[in-house]
């Protein structure tokens, strides 16, 4: 059972990893209000019944897709990398963004909104994903995706469109630039996961031609109060 140090300080709860029910020791929890999650795949049956005999219960699901890079033409003059300073006006949305599908939903909206937000910030200066890139639609800030590149594969971090600018097909365009970014860096792969409950997210995935690699299931044992 692994801490999670950044997760523990950012939630402000000590939060434990666990991916083998032996390794599951509550004497290793000191403080009285604690979180220990566990992501089995859905098809590792004997793990999933030992978490629910030892009370964790299931929280969300995560659903992996993939694709192979596919050359397309896109029009670069709409992107570009975002900066941190250009999301303050947008700090209160992201709740509204991912909130209502978020595993995190057991903290409050507060903390939740806070967390993507400061996802996006880090990943504008490379400190969680490699790079935020913008969509803009008359100069003005519309949408965003962040990458990670891992070896043969870019990660799909987070990707948003912001309310007055969905039913457009921009996020179908902010995964055109992610292909095209593929194709440019010789990367075979693309892969991006979401909740199970988001299914506007896995509907837009499937459409633009992702298919499921993995799914696994989120499964928390929840001690004391959360902030």
């Amino acid at each position: 059972m692994k801490k999670m140090q950044w997760d523990s300080v950012f939630w402000g709860i000590d939060i434990f990893h666990l991916t083998k029910i032996e390794t599951l020791e509550f004497d290793q929890v000191m403080d009285k209000n604690f979180l220990i999650q566990a992501l089995p795949n859905v098809s590792d049956l004997t793990f999933i019944h030992e978490l629910e005999d030892n009370n964790f219960k299931f929280q969300e699901s995560k659903i992996t897709f993939i694709k192979r890079n596919e050359e397309l033409k896109i029009d670069f003059s709409q992107f570009k990398p975002l900066l941190a300073s250009e999301l303050k006006p947008y700090k209160e949305y992201f709740f509204q963004l991912y909130g209502g599908n978020s595993r995190f939903n057991v903290f409050s909206h507060k903390k939740v909104n806070e967390f993507y937000y400061q996802w996006l910030v880090n990943s504008s200066s490379g400190k969680m994903d490699d790079e935020c890139i913008g969509f803009y639609v008359n100069g003005k800030l519309a949408a965003f995706v962040t990458y990670k590149i891992n070896k043969n594969c870019i990660d799909i971090g987070l990707l948003g469109v912001f309310p007055d600018y969905r039913g457009q097909g921009i996020s179908q365009s902010l995964l055109s630039y992610i292909d095209r970014l593929a194709v440019d860096s010789s990367i075979e792969y693309i892969r991006v996961s979401t909740q199970g409950r988001n299914t506007n997210a896995i509907n837009a995935y499937i459409k633009y031609g992702f298919q499921i690699k993995s799914i696994d299931h989120w499964y928390y044992y929840i001690k004391g109060e959360l902030k």
